[in-house]
C-alpha cells in the first residue's frame, strides 16, 4: 500500500543520510522504526548494521545496533564465534578505538551467560573453547601493540571468565600494567583484582 511505498522511501532516505552521517542517532532511531513497521526480518538489519560496520569499525551506532538486534534471540555457540570473530576484524585494523571494544565487552557478558546456562556439557565447552581462543587473540594482539589498554582489559575480564588459577595469574600482570598505563581508573582495576581473588583458590578451568 501507499504507506508501505513511502516506508520504503524513507528507509532509503535514512541509508542516504547515514552514508553522510554514520552515527546520527536520530536516524538510526527513525530506520528501526520504519523497518520495523515494515516488517523487515532481523538478518537483513543485521546485514545493514554490518555493512556500516565495515564502512567504518569506530561506528558505535552500528555496533549498538548489532547488540540490540541479537539481544532478540536466544544466542547459541555458532553464533558467538561468529561475532567474536567479526569483532576481531575491527581490533586488528584499530587496536585503541574504543567502539568495538565495547561490543567486545558485551560479547564477553553473553558468553558468559551461557557458559552458566549451558544445559549440556558440550554447550559449556563450546563457549569455553571460543574464550581461550580469544584469549590467545588478545595475547597475539598486545604482542603486535605492547602494552595498549583495551586489549589488556579484554584479556582480564576473559580469565575472570574462564576462572582457573593460571588466567587469573595472567590477569594480575596485565592489571598491574593497566594502573600504570591508565592511573585514572586505578580504583576500577583495584576492584577487578578483588574479583580475582577468589578465583585464584579454585581449580584451573
Amino acid at each position: 500500500g501507499r504507506c508501505e511505498v513511502q516506508g520504503g522511501r524513507d528507509v532509503h532516505l535514512c541509508d542516504k543520510l547515514l552514508t553522510l552521517d554514520a552515527r546520527n542517532f536520530h536516524c538510526w532511531q527513525y530506520r528501526r522504526w520504519l523497518v520495523d513497521m515494515r516488517g523487515e526480518g532481523v538478518d537483513a538489519q543485521l546485514a545493514f548494521a554490518s555493512h556500516k560496520i565495515e564502512e567504518d569499525f569506530s561506528n558505535y551506532s552500528a555496533w549498538h545496533e548489532r547488540a540490540r538486534l541479537l539481544r532478540m534471540g536466544p544466542g547459541d555457540e555458532s553464533t558467538l564465534a561468529d561475532e567474536l570473530q567479526l569483532v576481531r576484524n575491527a581490533f586488528y585494523t584499530a587496536p585503541e578505538d574504543s567502539s568495538a571494544w565495547f561490543y567486545h565487552r558485551w560479547l564477553l557478558g553473553r558468553a558468559k551467560a551461557m557458559a552458566d546456562g549451558a544445559v549440556s556439557p558440550a554447550g559449556k565447552e563450546e563457549v569455553r573453547s571460543s574464550l581461550r581462543g580469544e584469549l590467545e587473540m588478545l595475547e597475539e594482539l598486545l604482542d603486535l601493540e605492547p602494552g595498549a589498554k583495551w586489549p589488556m582489559l579484554a584479556g582480564v575480564r576473559v580469565c575472570i571468565i574462564l576462572g582457573g588459577a593460571e588466567e587469573a595469574a595472567l590477569a594480575r600482570e596485565w592489571l598491574a600494567s593497566l594502573r600504570l598505563v591508565d592511573p585514572q581508573r586505578s580504583a576500577h582495576y583495584e576492584h577487578l583484582v578483588r574479583e580475582l581473588t577468589p578465583v585464584a583458590d579454585g581449580s584451573s578451568g
